[in-house]
C-alpha cells in the first residue's frame, strides 16, 4: 500500500506532508533509484514509456494505455482463479474510468505510422461473457471515442468484443495515427512480471502500483502544464482549469483504484509483507513528485498574486469581479481535497488490513498517515478562509442563528434562581466576568455561569445556553483574539438586572489591531449566578475593520 513517506534522512527540512518543498523553477523527474518499492514493481521497465520530450498528450495516450493492458492483464488472472464478481467488478469499473480519462483528455497530436494491432490483455474481456455487457459496452465506446482523437489500432478487436456481447458494431472516427500506444505483448508484460510470484496476493498487490506509478506520471505531467502557463505572459485560464481538472480526476481515480487491495486475502498478504519489508510504496518517487510540482505552481499564483497587490480573501469576497483567479483557487482547493481522499483512502485502507496502531512496512506509525489528509497544504487559501469566517461571524453577527431560533423552542426556569440584591456579590460577579475575558480564561468565565445560564451575543441572536455551549462560545474569543482588554466604562444596578457599559481594546489572531463597544445587561442569582447575558452591540463595526 502506498503510504507517501519520505525515506531519506533529513526530517527538519519536510514539511507537514513528509515531502521537500521545491522552489526550483525547472522541474526534472527522478532517475531511477534501487530502493526496495522500485525493484519490486520492475520500475525501470516500467519507466521505459516516461519520456520528457514527448508531448504530454503522447505521454498520456502511451502510459494510459499501459495502465489498461496492465488492468486487463490482472483481469485474466482474476476471471483464472474464479475470483468472486465484487473484485472484477471494482477493476472494470476502474477500467472504465481510465477509458473516461483518456477519451476526456486525450489530444490530437502528430503521429507516424498506422496499423490495427491485437492487445492478448484486452482479449481478456470476452472472458466476461454473458456478464458485465454493459459495462463492455461503455467501455468500448470509451474507446472508440478515444480513437476519434488519436488511431489506436485495436478498432478490429473492440468490435469483435462488442460482437461477442452481441452489442451492434462502431464505426471508428478519424483519428491522428499513433506512433507508440504502449500496448504490451507478453513478452513486454513479462518484463514487468516476476518469474514466479511468492503467493496470491503477489500479483494483485504489484499491478495496482504498478498502475498507479503510469498514471502518477500523468498527473504530473498536467501539474507541469500548469507551471509552463502560469510563466507565460498572457495566462490561459481554460487551459490551466483543464489541466487542474485532469489532475484532480486522476487523483480521485487512484483514491478508488488502490482499494482494488481491500480484497486481498489477509493470510496470504501477510506474509508477502514480511517478505517484503522494506518495499513500501512510501518510496514512490512520483507520488512525492506531485507534491513538490504542486507546492511550485501555488508558489507561482501566490506570486502573481502579490505582485498584482492583491489578497486572497479580495478574491474570495469579490467572486465576480475576480472569476478567474477564484477558479484558480478554487482549483487548488479540489487539488488540495484530491490529494487528501487519496491519503484518506490509503490509511482507510492500511488500517483496515494492519491495524491503525501498526507500523508501515519502513517503520513509520501508521496513525501518523492522519496528518496528510487534516494538515491544509495550501495554507494562505486554508487561512483565508478562516479570516473570511471570522469576518462574516461579526458582519452578520446580529441575525446568527435567526433561521433556526424560529422552530426552536427553551424551557428555562430561571425563577428558581431568584435575583441577587448583594451590590458587593454584584458588583465581584460583573468584576469577575470582565477580568475572565481579559485574560481569556474560558474556565473561570465558564464557571460564573449557571448551570442552564446562557448568553445572548448580540441581543436577536441564537444564545448560548448551558456550559457546553458557553464553552464553545468562548472558544470562539479564544481563536479570533490574541489580546482582549475590556474596560467598564458605566455600571448601574436596577431592581432585576445590572446594566453594563463597556468598551474593548483588541489585537486578532493575525496581529490586526481593533476596538469596539457595548453594553451588556446580566441577571444574576441570589447565589451569584448568571442565569442570563445579553449583549447589546453591533459586531459588524469589527467586520468593518478587519
Amino acid at each position: 500500500m502506498i503510504q507517501l513517506y519520505r525515506t531519506d534522512n533529513h526530517p527538519a527540512q519536510q514539511n507537514q506532508f513528509g515531502v521537500f518543498p521545491y522552489a526550483v523553477v525547472n522541474i526534472k523527474h527522478f532517475t531511477m533509484e534501487k530502493v526496495p518499492y522500485n525493484l519490486y514493481i520492475n520500475y525501470e521497465e516500467l519507466s521505459s514509456l516516461f519520456n520528457e520530450s514527448q508531448s504530454r498528450h503522447e505521454n498520456m495516450v502511451r502510459c494510459g494505455v499501459a495502465s489498461i493492458e496492465l488492468t486487463t492483464a490482472l483481469l485474466g488472472s482474476f476471471i483464472k482463479e474464479g475470483t468472486d464478481p465484487d473484485k472484477i467488478s471494482d477493476l472494470m469499473r476502474g477500467l472504465e474510468t481510465q477509458f473516461k480519462l483518456l477519451s476526456e483528455y486525450t489530444r490530437s497530436y502528430p503521429g507516424g505510422e498506422y496499423q490495427e494491432r491485437l492487445s492478448n490483455n484486452i482479449e481478456n474481456i470476452k472472458q466476461l461473457y454473458p456478464y458485465c455487457s454493459d459495462e463492455v459496452d461503455t467501455i468500448t465506446r470509451l474507446y472508440f471515442k478515444v480513437a476519434g482523437k488519436v488511431k489506436l489500432g485495436l478498432g478490429t478487436q473492440m468490435n469483435e468484443i462488442r460482437a461477442h456481447f452481441g452489442l451492434p458494431r462502431i464505426i471508428a472516427g478519424i483519428g491522428t495515427p499513433s506512433r507508440k500506444h504502449g500496448y504490451m505483448g507478453n513478452a513486454d508484460l513479462k518484463h514487468l512480471s516476476k518469474l514466479e510470484y511468492y503467493n496470491g496476493e503477489d500479483e494483485i498487490f504489484m499491478r495496482v502500483h504498478q498502475i498507479s506509478e503510469y498514471w502518477f506520471n500523468i498527473a504530473i505531467r498536467e501539474l507541469e502544464a500548469i507551471a509552463t502557463a502560469f510563466s507565460d505572459e498572457e495566462v490561459d485560464a481554460k487551459e490551466i482549469d483543464t489541466h487542474f481538472k485532469a489532475a484532480y480526476e486522476i487523483l480521485m481515480f487512484l483514491s478508488d483504484h488502490i482499494m482494488i487491495l481491500e480484497h486481498m486475502v489477509l493470510s496470504d498478504y501477510h506474509p508477502l509483507r514480511v517478505a517484503l519489508r522494506g518495499a513500501s510504496g512510501g518510496q514512490s518517487q512520483q507520488a512525492h513528485e506531485i507534491f513538490g510540482v504542486a507546492r511550485k505552481i501555488y508558489g507561482q499564483f501566490m506570486g502573481q498574486m502579490k505582485r498584482e497587490g492583491t489578497s486572497i480573501v479580495h478574491v474570495l469576497e469579490n467572486p465576480k469581479v475576480e472569476a478567474e483567479k477564484l477558479a484558480i483557487i478554487n482549483n487548488f482547493s479540489r487539488l488540495e481535497r484530491s490529494l487528501k481522499m487519496f491519503f484518506f483512502q490509503h490509511y482507510n485502507l492500511s488500517s483496515g488490513t494492519i491495524g491503525s496502531a501498526s507500523f508501515g512496512s519502513i517503520g513509520y506509525d501508521l496513525v501518523t498517515l492522519t496528518n496528510k489528509f487534516v494538515q491544509p497544504m495550501f495554507k494562505e487559501i486554508d487561512d483565508a478562509k478562516y479570516d473570511l469566517t471570522l469576518k462574516t461571524n461579526f458582519q452578520y453577527g446580529a441575525s446568527a442563528g435567526s433561521l433556526i431560533m424560529k422552530d426552536e423552542t427553551y424551557n428555562l426556569d430561571h425563577a428558581k434562581y431568584g435575583i441577587a440584591d448583594d451590590t458587593t456579590l454584584i458588583n465581584d460577579v460583573v468584576r469577575r466576568y470582565f477580568d475572565s475575558i481579559s485574560d481569556l480564561n474560558m474556565e473561570e468565565w465558564v464557571k460564573l455561569f449557571a448551570t442552564d445560564g446562557y448568553i445572548e451575543d448580540p441581543v436577536g441572536s441564537r444564545p448560548y445556553i448551558g456550559h457546553q455551549q458557553l464553552s464553545v462560545f468562548f472558544k470562539g474569543v479564544l481563536r479570533f483574539f490574541a489580546e482582549l482588554e475590556m474596560t467598564i466604562e458605566e455600571q448601574i444596578t436596577k431592581k432585576e438586572c445590572t446594566e453594563v457599559s463597556w468598551t474593548a481594546e483588541a489585537k486578532t489572531y493575525n496581529g490586526k489591531e481593533i476596538a469596539f463597544h457595548g453594553k451588556e445587561v446580566f441577571y444574576i442569582g441570589a447565589k451569584g449566578e448568571i442565569f442570563a447575558a445579553e449583549v447589546y452591540w453591533g459586531p459588524a463595526m469589527i467586520a468593518e475593520q478587519l
